[in-house]
């Protein structure tokens, strides 16, 4: 079977909060914050930034310009002073997507600065690459920009209500990255996930309609268990196989402690940006907890003897299920 499309992984950063205070009194972890910060990340394709946390300790005597983009005609903090001195240890977060600059953390007097340097001569850092979305998100209150999201939470920019930023991706549940004009020049920055409002997604039906019937694992991660029954209506039950010996699964069997999990289909209004290579979003809420999966349908034909769904995950990489109505599910005796 050829290998299924997979998800170009967006690789963006990932910060430990150190601190709950912000331009606005804001506890970061308030349960009514949560699921407005779940939908935020849900819709950003849930790709959490990822990136190395490396220490650098060069010991040389250089001072480099820090920027708070990529590039030498970004803004720069601190009255466009803000620097680093190389004479002290700084931690490398991720490169720059065309490997020019390395985004680092370097602590100021009264906290810590995010920004971008030129790569030094001669180093090389183990830590990912930074690959932006570019997914455009409303505001739903005033708030404040920040380059410092871990410590003292300085203000960089100020932002309205109904304002439209470039969001690049998400620190974690709190923390969202993205890219502005501070003074005429590109600048990045944090701002918290809880004031993104995400946009209505355009419920598919019909092809929710499609997945009635049987499905069982073929390959890839294994994302609805070994196989999966859709009753086209918004319900789905996990099954698994009982035989390990045999490979696709033959028969299926539903745990007796199984409760349907319901879905929804989307359509892909972002295409490449979210989800590369699938038209649809496939939505499964089990109980609390929601997954979003890119969805692609294949007719038989010359890549895959039977209909085949491709569902595609945040991480990368994704599963493939091929339609088998006639295999046996059977529900587990109580």
């Amino acid at each position: 079977m050829r290998k299924l499309p997979a998800l170009i992984v967006t690789v963006l950063l990932a910060l430990s909060l150190g601190h709950t205070a912000c331009a606005e009194p804001l506890s970061m972890y308030r349960d009514d914050w949560l699921p407005t910060n779940q939908r935020a990340m849900l819709y950003l394709a849930d790709v959490p930034c990822m990136w190395g946390q490396e220490t650098v300790d060069l010991e040389r005597q250089e001072l480099l310009p820090v920027y708070a983009y990529p590039s030498g005609e970004g803004w720069r903090g601190a009255e466009g002073k803000a620097a680093v001195s190389l004479a002290e240890p700084f931690t490398a977060l991720c490169w720059s997507e065309d490997g020019a600059w390395l985004l680092i953390d370097y602590e100021v007097s009264g906290g810590h600065r995010i920004g971008y340097i030129r790569c030094p001569e001669g180093v090389q850092v183990p830590v990912a690459t930074l690959y932006p979305l570019h997914i455009p998100l409303r505001l739903t209150k005033d708030f404040s920009v920040t380059d410092d999201p871990n410590d003292s939470i300085r203000t960089i920019a100020s932002l309205k209500a109904g304002d439209t930023v470039d969001v690049l991706g998400y620190t974690n549940a709190s923390w969202a990255y993205i890219e502005l004009t501070i003074d005429g020049k590109p600048a990045r920055g944090f701002l918290p996930m809880a004031v993104l409002e995400t946009p209505e997604e355009t419920p598919c039906p019909d092809v929710a309609a499609r997945l009635k019937g049987t499905w069982r694992f073929i390959g890839g991660a294994e994302v609805l268990g070994d196989g999966a029954v859709f009753d086209g209506e918004g319900l789905l039950q996990m099954g698994v196989s009982q035989d390990t010996e045999v490979f696709p699964p033959e028969a299926l069997v539903i745990p007796m402690d199984s409760e349907p999990c319901s879905y929804i289909v989307y359509e892909n209004g972002l295409g490449e940006k979210r989800y590369p290579g699938c038209d649809y979003i496939l939505e499964v809420s089990r109980g609390e907890s929601l997954s979003r999966y890119g969805l692609q349908m294949y007719e038989p034909g010359e890549t895959y003897e039977r209909e085949t769904l491709g569902l595609i995950i945040s991480e990368g990489g994704g599963g493939g299920y091929e339609r088998a109505d006639e295999v046996p599910v059977t529900r587990a005796p109580d």
